[in-house]
């Protein structure tokens, strides 16, 4: 769109009408060039950056080593809408073109303007492809328009990117560009080559707010799949920041996110300061995702067998023992465990709990019948938190801190048989005085009598249970 039919549109759009005998009744929006094709827009290595807003946690690009950038090509359809709405003919039209304005301030971006839209597009051609539209939906109580971003890569992957606003003003429609592209820079579109190692700093600064650090931890793990979707392969580079962080931190919670970051990233770079991590870190945190790591991707390495082994066998931590054994385990052999564990009477009820405790992989997909019964019958002799904190709790008890959350989940789960989550309810009873025992329990009586959240054996019972809890001991 040219400079002055923008701005004449910005200035309709905040005007919240459209004279349309200024432009002719059939007069429609430009979309594109007139040439077929492709042609790279040659705009696209735009010399400002986007706003502060748009750019927070985003990587920075020196302008001298800009030659040096290794580019990706992002081809972009003409915009769709309605043409006979005629507010969204100005509106859908505009907020693709400051879309591009905010996609040309990316400076490994290459940009390519399509003259309509295509669906053969080759990794040749382009990396991705994006189409941009919306529609408007009428009140009550006022209409509001979507905004939509949809990108494709490719070689793979696809996803849609949407905000609707009760407005078509021109500056909320450069806002919501700009959050489209910055939402874009996270994912899919991959970073430049020097953002993992800028991901490391900020992991490793400790003046930054945990939340900062836990996110870069977080943009990390995507590295690797963003640069695949531009046929790079990049683990190594992040297989280095990782290690280089989990090596260079005083915090164990560093650490332990930052394996957990390293998840699917499978370079065999990491293996041995994961052997390290599992042998030698003073934090049981770090040692148990050091762990659950060596077991899923490096278990064929007899360097990675060894230290799990060790582990299994001498690691001082109850915790990391456990989660050694259970990650050794195909799924029936730890259905078996689980069970043997919770239903074995012979052993104290905190040993009977220590895989739930250790929260090994997934270990709500192996709880059948036979380890809920078990649970129920920890909770029932389970020593309340009232109890607890006076110390009066039973010698060879747990606390019912231990037992109730997971139980709670369980009885939550509309997939689990009724009879069961009734059992689980009787079990439950005795503590409403825990942490959202109550509270779940009111939600099962006040749910719709059809609503398969409360079936009437279910309801009877908790019903019960809080009549019981109402009534004065004598």
């Amino acid at each position: 769109m040219p400079l002055t039919a923008l701005l004449l549109a910005a200035w309709l759009l905040d005007r919240g009408s459209l004279p349309f005998e200024l432009f002719g009744r059939d007069q429609g929006p430009v979309t594109g060039p007139d040439a077929a094709g492709l042609v790279p827009d040659a705009g696209g290595d735009g010399s400002e950056g986007p706003p502060a807003a748009a750019t927070a946690g985003i990587e920075a690009i020196d302008p001298d080593a800009e030659g040096a950038v290794r580019k990706f090509t992002v081809a972009v359809a003409p915009p769709e809408f309605d043409e006979d709405e005629r507010l969204g003919a100005i509106a859908y039209p505009a907020f693709h073109t400051y879309l591009l304005e905010e996609l040309r301030t990316i400076r490994h971006l290459e940009i390519v303007e399509l003259p309509e839209p295509r669906a053969d597009l080759t990794p040749e051609e382009a990396d991705f492809y994006l189409e941009t539209g919306g529609e408007r939906h009428p009140g009550p109580p006022q209409p509001t328009w979507t905004f939509q971003v949809r990108w494709t890569g490719t070689r793979e992957g696809t996803a849609t990117w949407g905000k609707a606003h009760d407005s078509t003003q021109a500056e909320l429609l450069k806002v919501t560009a700009r959050e489209a592209v910055a939402s874009l820079r996270q994912y899919p579109f991959p970073p430049t080559d020097a953002r993992a190692v800028e991901l490391q700093s900020m992991a490793l600064d400790s003046e930054l707010p945990e939340l900062l650090r836990f996110d870069a931890l977080v943009e990390l793990h995507d590295i690797p799949k963003r640069f695949e979707l531009v046929g790079r392969d990049e683990r190594r580079a992040t297989a280095v920041a990782g290690a280089a962080i989990v090596l260079n931190s005083q915090d164990p919670e560093i650490r332990g996110r930052a394996w957990q970051a390293m998840e699917g990233v499978e370079d065999s770079y990491l293996i041995a300061p994961l052997v390290d991590s599992l042998l030698l870190d003073p934090s049981d945190f770090v040692r148990v995702e050091a762990t659950k790591l060596l077991a899923r991707d490096y278990s064929e390495d007899p360097r990675a067998q060894s230290a799990l082994q060790h582990a299994l066998v001498s690691d001082l931590s109850p915790r990391v023992r456990s989660h050694a054994r259970w990650e050794s385990l195909d799924p029936g052999r730890r259905r078996e465990l689980l069970v043997a564990t919770l239903g074995n009477p012979d052993l104290p009820d905190r040993e009977r709990l220590e895989l739930i405790a250790a929260d090994v992989t997934d270990i709500r997909n192996f709880m059948d019948r036979r380890a809920v019964s078990s649970l129920i019958e920890i909770a029932i002799r389970a020593t309340p938190s009232s109890e607890a904190a006076t110390r009066s709790a039973r010698s060879g008890t747990v606390a019912a801190t231990d037992v109730v959350p997971i139980l709670l989940e369980l009885l939550k789960d509309r997939t689990i048989d009724t009879g069961v989550r009734t059992s689980i309810a009787s079990g439950l009873s005795r503590h409403l005085a825990e942490p959202g025992v109550r509270e779940t329990f009111e939600d099962v009586v006040n749910s719709d009598s059809g609503n398969s959240f409360a079936s009437y054996s279910l309801r009877r019972e908790v019903e019960a249970a809080l009549r019981r809890a109402r009534t004065p001991a004598r």
